[in-house]
């Protein structure tokens, strides 16, 4: 599993900053590279809110990647999703470094 460490998000929408695009390329790239692969986008949200909101907030957030990724011109069918909200946090550290730690999207292989 991978986590995509420079993915980042306006606070508390599903909106992908600027800076996050090198990242999303690369994964293209790989892509691109690997025809045959299917990979899984999970989303994850730190613990603290509602939960109906962060599970919410995670699932709109892997599809804003997945909409990305197949602008990009990689097929919809190869990107599968899913979202947790804070159910499997890395850490349950309550600083602002802990939560953003928790904010994040990991891609899993599939099929390669």
């Amino acid at each position: 599993m991978l986590s995509l460490h420079n993915l980042n998000f306006s606070r508390g929408r599903s909106t992908i900053t600027a800076g996050s695009f090198d990242e999303l390329d690369n994964i293209v790239q790989w892509m691109e590279n690997h025809p045959d692969a299917v990979i899984q986008l999970d989303g994850h949200t730190d613990f603290e809110g509602n939960q109906a909101a962060n599970l919410k907030l995670s699932l709109e957030r892997v599809e804003a990647v997945k909409d990305y990724i197949s602008s990009k011109g990689i097929q919809k069918k190869r990107v599968l999703i899913k979202a947790y909200g804070g159910t499997q946090p890395i850490t349950r550290d309550r600083t602002d470094e802990g939560k953003a730690r928790n904010r994040r999207v990991e891609v899993q292989i599939i099929n390669s």
